[in-house]
């Protein structure tokens, strides 16, 4: 399996372009990037299982030599004169300390697993996550905090927008969200981040495994919550925790001194103020109330096709015209195109006002008379002329489309079920759309004048949990002029 990894990614160093090639190494960016992740982490643990039976064998034999030297000492253990009197013992021990002792020297020094190491370091080198794919990660679970309005502790025990999951953060994971947030001049957030490191470690869990290994020092990690929690004038919390671990190392009992030294002159006593929930928390939690005139019908008009097959059609809004088509797109042909994707998504770019956030889409071209587009007109009717292409976007983590206005009318079809989060919302029209499995959302963007309807402006939400696979038709409105 290592091989065929290796052998995938100096493929894909040779042949792609530069470009491409960064393309595809933004993993956060979509679910579909990540996979490969998963891939090298399983040949990580099989070289590093290697690696720990090699060790183990070499321990084994160690401690096979050790009992046969102790076998022969233990009669005379107490009394050299009386072992080194026998001439078979003497004997045995000269020999000992002239052969096997020597042997036993090289056999130590003789360094195992270095097979697996090399397999490690070379796909580390190679194709591991840069610093920018963090990052990604990082602003992926600080979008999908800020837009569900999640505290750092329910985010770390797994609890997301009020479900329970089996998966939670370690404390390093935590730290990492602490220095995003204080790179960011964000030190509320940080702060809960550092509650939530906290309350993650498990000192007989993590210590020796943290201390040793991870480069984690628990001294080094109360002196800085304390003194994040002194620089916004919480003096009290930081007296409070350290209070009771002083006593791990000297900087934080002379820590502690300063701060209440520093509290004495210092009244200011910060308090923080929640914020109200903005626009797109609002929307993406979906707190509106349920939408009044709803109603679902079956379409039966508008082609021949649909005459014998109507469509199921849920009317959201008439003015402006947003509705939902159910089972519009099959399984066999969302396969195929989830297929014609995988090998070509890329990111949108790295700009600061980009709308789309860890986002991965490509353009796949589809045949004009094709069943999708025909179907398309089924849904839209013959005034509209569909683009022959269409635009596929897969979401990464936190992977959402900022609040923003469309020129064209626009249809989506949802090609996976999102488990949790990932609705289209309309702000200004205040309802949302949660994405179902095979349904098309169809809406207008110009109104009767041809003018831009900006009541239809809308932000595609955050995935909390799954992947998102969602289709874009833009469509393409042909203005009939009557000259009679």
């Amino acid at each position: 399996m290592w091989h065929c990894l290796l052998f995938f990614l100096c493929f894909i160093l040779h042949k792609l372009p530069r470009v491409q090639m960064e393309f595809m190494t933004d993993h956060a960016q979509s679910t579909a990037s990540m996979i490969s992740l998963v891939e090298m982490e399983s040949v990580f643990i099989k070289q590093l299982d290697r690696y720990s039976d090699d060790l183990e064998w070499k321990i084994n034999t160690m401690e096979s030599f050790l009992a046969e030297v102790q076998l022969k000492r233990v009669p005379w253990k107490h009394t050299p004169e009386e072992y080194v009197a026998h001439p078979l013992t003497s004997f045995s021990l000269i020999r000992r300390l002239h052969e096997d002792w020597s042997h036993m020297e090289i056999f130590m020094s003789h360094r195992v697993g270095l097979d697996s190491l090399n397999k490690i370091q070379s796909i580390l080198d190679m194709a591991k996550p840069t610093e920018q794919d963090l990052q990604d990660a990082l602003s992926g679970i600080d979008v999908i905090q800020s837009h569900y309005d999640l505290e750092p502790t329910d985010i770390a025990n797994g609890v997301l927008n009020g479900r329970q999951y089996n998966t939670t953060m370690t404390t390093l994971e935590c730290l990492a969200m602490v220095k995003f947030h204080e790179s960011n001049q964000q030190m509320h957030s940080a702060i809960g981040w550092y509650e939530a490191a906290l309350q993650r470690y498990d000192g007989a869990r993590d210590g020796h495994l943290y201390r040793e290994v991870l480069n984690f020092k628990l001294s080094d990690f109360y002196g800085s919550y304390a003194r994040a929690l002194a620089a916004r004038g919480l003096w009290k919390p930081a007296l409070a925790l350290l209070e009771n671990v002083s006593d791990l190392h000297a900087d934080l009992w002379l820590l502690q001194r300063q701060l209440r030294n520093l509290m004495d002159l210092h009244e200011r006593h910060e308090t923080y103020v929640k914020k109200d929930p903005n626009t797109e928390m609002i929307a993406c939690l979906g707190l509106y109330t349920p939408i009044r005139n709803r109603s679902c019908h079956y379409e039966s008009t508008r082609t021949a096709f649909v005459r014998l097959a109507p469509l199921k059609v849920e009317m959201l809004s008439l003015d402006p015209y947003i509705a939902i088509y159910h089972d519009v797109i099959y399984e066999r042909e969302i396969a195929r195109v989830m297929t014609l994707a995988l090998s070509s998504l890329k990111g949108p770019g790295r700009y600061s006002k980009r709308r789309e956030h860890n986002i991965k889409s490509v353009t796949v071209y589809e045949e004009e008379n094709s069943q999708l587009n025909q179907r398309t007109r089924d849904m839209t009717g013959e005034q509209v002329k569909e683009d022959k292409d269409f635009r596929i976007y897969n979401s990464g983590i936190g992977g959402y489309i900022r609040y923003h206005m469309d020129n064209l009318a626009k249809e989506e079809q949802q090609l996976n079920e999102v488990p949790h989060g990932g609705a289209i919302s309309f702000p200004q029209l205040e309802f949302t759309v949660w994405p179902r499995k095979g349904s098309a959302l169809v809406w207008h963007n110009l109104n009767n004048n041809l003018e831009l309807d900006y009541r239809v402006a809308h932000i595609s939400c955050p995935v909390i949990v799954g992947s998102k696979w969602s289709k874009f038709f833009p469509l393409t409105f042909i203005q009939k002029f009557n000259f009679t």
